[in-house]
C-alpha cells in the first residue's frame, strides 16, 4: 500500500499549488488536512471491513473452503497482472490508470483548494480512487489480524502500523517539499521509479496469492 501512487501524486500537486498561492503556514495547514483526510478514509474503510469479516466469519470461509481460497488467490493474481501491465499508461510519464477526465478533475481540485475542508475532502477522494487495489488488502489483513488475535496475541500495535502505511508516502513528499524539492524534482523521481513501482506492486500481489494458495490464510 505504501507504493500506490495516486494519492501521493495528487498530494504533490496540492503542495505545489498551495506554495504558489499561499503562505508556508497556510500550505502546511492544507497539507496536514489532506493527510488527515487520507488517513481517516483508510481507517474507516479498514475498520468497516474488519468488522464485517469478524461478524460474518469471512476469514473462516476463505481459510477452510478450497474454492473460496482459490477465488481469493485469483483476485490477487489479477491485481498483480493489472499493476504490471495497466497501472501506468504507456509513455515516458507517470500517468496512472485513471481516466484523463478524472485526472483533470483531480488536478483542478488540487489547484482550487483554499480551505481545510477542501484539502481533507481531496485526501478522502484521492485515496478512494484506488480502492480497487486496497479493498482486497484490507480484507486479507483483517483475516490475518483476526487469526492472530484468536491465538491470544495483542493486535493493537499491528493494526495501528497497518493504518499508518498509506500515509507514509505523503509524509515523505511533505519532507521533500520541506527540503527544497520542487514539483519537477518529484515528477522526475516518479518517472524514474516507475519500473520499480510496477514490479514491486506486481510481486507483492503475487506473493499474497502464493501465500493463500500454498500456505492458506490460516497459516499466514
Amino acid at each position: 500500500m505504501a507504493f500506490l501512487q495516486l494519492a501521493p501524486g495528487i498530494f504533490a500537486l496540492l503542495n505545489h499549488y498551495a506554495l504558489g498561492k499561499f503562505s508556508k503556514n497556510k500550505a502546511n495547514d492544507l497539507r496536514l488536512f489532506f493527510i488527515l483526510g487520507a488517513f481517516l478514509t483508510s481507517t474507516l474503510f479498514f475498520l468497516a471491513i474488519y468488522y464485517l469479516v469478524s461478524v460474518f466469519s469471512f476469514g473462516d470461509l476463505i481459510s477452510d473452503n478450497y474454492t473460496s481460497s482459490l477465488c481469493f488467490g485469483i483476485i490477487f493474481i489479477v491485481l498483480a497482472m493489472f499493476c504490471l501491465f495497466f497501472y501506468y499508461h504507456r509513455g515516458k510519464n507517470s500517468r496512472l490508470f485513471i481516466s484523463r477526465s478524472l485526472a483533470r478533475a483531480l488536478d483542478h481540485n488540487a489547484y482550487s483548494i483554499s480551505s481545510r475542508t477542501d484539502a481533507m475532502r481531496l485526501g478522502l477522494f484521492s485515496t478512494s480512487c484506488e480502492f480497487l487495489l486496497t479493498i482486497p488488502l484490507y480484507v486479507i489483513t483483517s483475516i490475518c489480524l483476526i487469526k492472530i488475535e484468536s491465538s491470544g496475541f495483542p493486535i493493537g500495535l499491528l493494526m495501528i502500523s497497518f493504518l499508518l502505511v498509506p500515509i507514509l508516502p505523503l509524509i515523505f513528499i511533505s519532507w521533500q517539499y520541506r527540503s527544497s524539492y520542487t514539483l519537477a524534482d518529484i515528477l522526475k523521481n516518479r518517472i524514474k521509479n516507475k519500473p520499480l513501482i510496477r514490479i514491486v506492486l506486481c510481486f507483492s500481489f503475487f506473493l499474497i496469492a502464493a501465500l493463500i494458495f500454498f500456505s492458506g490464510v490460516k497459516n499466514v
